[in-house]
């Protein structure tokens, strides 16, 4: 895809054009995702949508990390003592409310095995509800709910923000319009109507260029973000029928050594992700979809805060 850099101006020229000469989609996505391991710089930022997100974003990385970090020098530790299955089969303890292992309280008291069946069987229940064997991924999934709610909000609320103040003007009534607007659309849908907004085409075509369905990613978010509201994070008839009128979702056929069909699967139609499919009743899980959508949706938010500083 051709691109006109000079329409762009020298950020966003800066920031992709050597990244889009990168041709495998999955090798383009992790240099961006490793990219975005770093905190967002509100420096030069453009507008008040853009710091404040960047801001919100900084601030929710902060627990992330922390509890990412407690769980790998806490498997470190283990290591060292050459104990390899921490992640597996976490020592109960772990799991217990604090107060009651915390020896500076009055409420401390040993595990018995009463309190240990019973974060046994909550155990058991997480992992066949969230189909994970792994006690350290159980946690880590919760956590990802916690970053993908979060970040589908934040940019929801940019994208509002940034309607309402940067493309109508700031106006009171254009900023209850850009809410009215930005809420009742699928994300992929708002994010489309702000760039039509901003009347630059070439943006459409920087963006698609950094992954060609990124608007699969941004529909699929939006149907996730609404099972994992509504529906116990579970997918229903209704998201899956959404999401193949979309295009989010696509019928993959499952062949046999012969080459015979043997089932069709449900799966996102994302470019170079190798996703689980999607089936009714069967939790979703978040670890790749909340990656795609820290890389992505930071580099959206970017794209617009620049388009403004180069009017």
């Amino acid at each position: 895809m051709n691109i006109n850099w000079d329409l762009l101006g020298d950020c966003l020229a800066k920031r992709y054009r050597e990244h889009l000469n990168i041709k495998e989609p999955i090798a383009r996505y992790l240099v961006l995702n490793e990219k975005n391991l770093d905190w967002i710089d509100t420096q030069d930022s453009n507008t008040e949508s853009f710091e404040t997100f960047s801001k919100e974003v900084n601030r929710l990385e902060l627990s992330i990390n922390l509890f990412e970090n407690l769980l790998l020098f806490e498997d470190l530790r283990y290591e060292d003592v050459g104990k390899e299955d921490f992640p597996i089969d976490m020592p109960r303890e772990y799991f217990r409310f604090p107060a009651k292992n915390d020896p500076r309280g009055y409420t401390a008291q040993n595990l018995d095995s009463e309190e240990s069946k019973k974060i046994e069987n909550v155990i058991r229940e997480s992992r066949e509800s969230l189909r994970i064997r792994n006690d350290e991924n159980i946690a880590r999934e919760l956590m990802h709910r916690l970053e993908f709610l979060s970040l589908f909000s934040y940019f929801e609320a940019f994208l509002e923000h940034f309607l309402g103040s940067e493309a109508w003007g700031g106006s009171e009534d254009k900023k209850n319009k850009a809410n009215q607007t930005i809420m009742r659309m699928p994300l992929s849908d708002a994010f489309k109507f702000v760039l039509d907004e901003l009347k630059k085409p070439e943006l459409l075509k920087l963006v698609t260029a950094l992954n060609g369905s990124i608007f699969n990613i941004l529909h699929f978010a939006y149907l996730v973000r609404n099972a994992h509201t509504h529906n116990l994070g579970k997918a229903t008839n209704y998201v899956i029928e959404k999401g193949l009128n979309y295009g989010s979702l696509i019928e993959q056929p499952i062949q046999d050594a012969e080459g015979n069909i043997v089932r069709i699967e449900i799966v996102p139609s994302i470019e170079g992700m190798d996703m689980r499919p999607i089936k009714p009743g069967q939790y979703i899980s978040l670890s790749i979809l909340t990656s795609l959508l820290r890389s992505y949706l930071l580099e959206l938010a970017y794209i617009l805060d620049a388009s403004i500083g180069n009017v």
